[in-house]
């Protein structure tokens, strides 16, 4: 939904896939996403145009999504260590991956490519925990993602330190769109079973 036309939807699928391998790998070698050295990994794969701007560096401007203005990037460097030091402190796995998410959308440390390379990431959190990805399924949910991260990130500016309702509401968001991934892959898991079943019966 990201791409402005059918090639670059293409590579942006290609890319997709790569980064995905990747990630597989990293969790069946039992590696979980911890750390910023994996965030510039995830970069060179999802948007290897954007790490070719500034090679292994966060962004050298200030940026603007929607109303949101970004934080200076002289302070991104410093932002990002400290949201990794704080995911350390968020026990629950299915917490931290959305925190992560909320967290670096709003520092936005990239030029480029920040909502992959965020959503890969938080994806790799929960499927290292056994948890299915979250994923936004058509453009009213994206509406909704983006709406709500920008009245959050609006609140948070007056009040940086206060839960607002907003960010309640896109960790509910992102809940809801988990358990119906799980419920998903649950009914997927199942039928698989029902075939399997059934195919055996029937070559007895």
């Amino acid at each position: 939904m990201e791409a402005q036309d059918e090639e670059e939807a293409k590579e942006y699928l290609a890319n997709l896939k790569i980064s995905l391998d990747f990630v597989v790998e990293e969790i069946k070698s039992n590696i979980n996403f911890e750390n910023e050295i994996q965030l510039f990994q995830l970069l060179r794969l999802i948007s290897p145009e954007t790490n070719a701007i500034h090679p292994n560096r966060y962004r050298q401007s200030l940026v603007q999504i929607g109303l949101h203005i970004c934080p200076d990037q002289k302070e991104v460097p410093m932002l990002v260590a400290e949201l990794f030091y704080r995911m350390q402190t968020i026990s629950n796995p299915i917490l931290r991956a959305i925190y992560f998410h909320h967290e670096l959308i709003r520092i936005h440390p990239f030029a480029d490519g920040n909502g992959r390379v965020t959503r890969i990431a938080k994806n790799w959190m929960l499927m290292y925990d056994l948890y299915p990805p979250i994923f936004i399924n058509d453009a009213a949910q994206k509406k909704e993602y983006i709406t709500t991260l920008s009245n959050s990130f609006k609140e948070l500016l007056y009040q940086p330190k206060n839960w607002n309702i907003y960010t309640e509401q896109f960790f509910e968001q992102e809940l809801d769109r988990l358990l119906l991934n799980a419920t998903l892959l649950y009914d997927s898991i199942y039928l698989i079973g029902i075939n399997r079943k059934n195919k055996i019966i029937n070559q007895q």
